[in-house]
Order: structure tokens, then sequence, then C-alpha cells
């Protein structure tokens, strides 16, 4: 037998608690269907006969927790918070790989383009205020007016921003 245990006896067994839980209402001498899933997906089933052990019945399978100290340790642990070793998580797309990476590379250029597109906001702190700025003064021929066009722009903007931000609120309650 190979693979993540899945269900025992028809019940899942998504983790070490289940396991042990589904293993404990079953009798000693009881056969009993075995689920697995290998690393390629591929689902195996097995008709196994539990042992006695103790009065309780047994597997046959155990788990260790690897003691290690120091970095390790805190880099495990923090794995470990994220996700538990002794569970066996399934990919909860189609398995598609293509399609993932298709959609990863649309988020990432949506995020860029709207990151461009936030940038060149003619505001005072973005690079759109000075582009702005440059093409007024470059327009008009005056650095006085480019700067004062610049500063209008820049205060509609950012009431702009506040007032529908103001809105969301208000909506919000």
């Amino acid at each position: 037998m190979f693979g993540a245990i899945t269900s025992i006896g028809g019940e899942p067994t998504r983790s070490q608690e289940e396991l042990s839980n589904v293993l404990g209402g079953i009798s000693p001498g009881e056969t009993v269907r075995v689920i697995t899933i290998d690393s390629e997906g591929t689902k195996h089933s097995y008709e196994i006969i539990l042992s006695d052990k103790n009065g309780k019945s047994y597997l046959g399978i155990g788990f260790y927790g690897r003691q290690t100290e120091g970095l390790r340790a805190k880099i495990q642990g923090a794995f470990a918070k994220v996700k538990d070793p002794s569970i066996y998580y399934e990919p909860t797309w189609d398995g598609d790989s293509v399609q993932f990476i298709y959609d990863l590379l649309w988020w990432i250029v949506m995020i860029n383009v709207l990151v461009a597109l936030m940038n060149m906001l003619p505001v005072a702190i973005l690079d759109g205020g000075r582009f702005f700025y440059l093409t007024i003064a470059g327009i008009t021929k005056s650095d006085e007016w480019g700067k004062k066009i610049y500063s209008w722009m820049t205060w509609f903007i950012l009431i702009l921003i506040s007032v529908m931000m103001a809105k969301w609120l208000i909506n919000l309650f």
C-alpha cells in the first residue's frame, strides 16, 4: 500500500485525528476498504483486515514528529502553522496547470496596468503629476501657469478621491 490514506471504510480521513477516530470506531479483525491516493493523483483501493493492539483496531501505520532545534525548528514551526505535514492536501483547481499559469499571468498583467494608470494620475506625489506639469508648462510656455494648473489638478483629484471615500463610508452604514 502506498500514498496518502483518503478514506477507511467509506469514512474520509483528512487528518491524523480523523484517521484515529475512524479506526477507533471499527472493531479489530474487521475487514475494511482503504482508499489511498499516490503522488500522481491515482486512487488505489485495498481490502485490509484490521489487527488487534490492546483491544483497539490497528492498521500498522505510525506518525513521527521530527524533533529539531534552533533556526530549523522555528522555520519548520512557521510552515506547520500554514500546512500541517500529516495532512494530504488536494489542489482546488482541476489540475490544468496551463490554465493556472494563464490566470496567474493575466492577473499580473492587470495589476501592473492598474498600477501604471494610478501612477499616471496628475497628482503631485505621483509620476503623472510631474508629467502633467511639464506638459502644461510646455503648452502654455509659462512656468507659472504650469505650476498653478498642476496645483489645481492635484487638489481636484484629492477632493474627488475624498468624496468617493466619503460616499463609500456613508453607504457602508
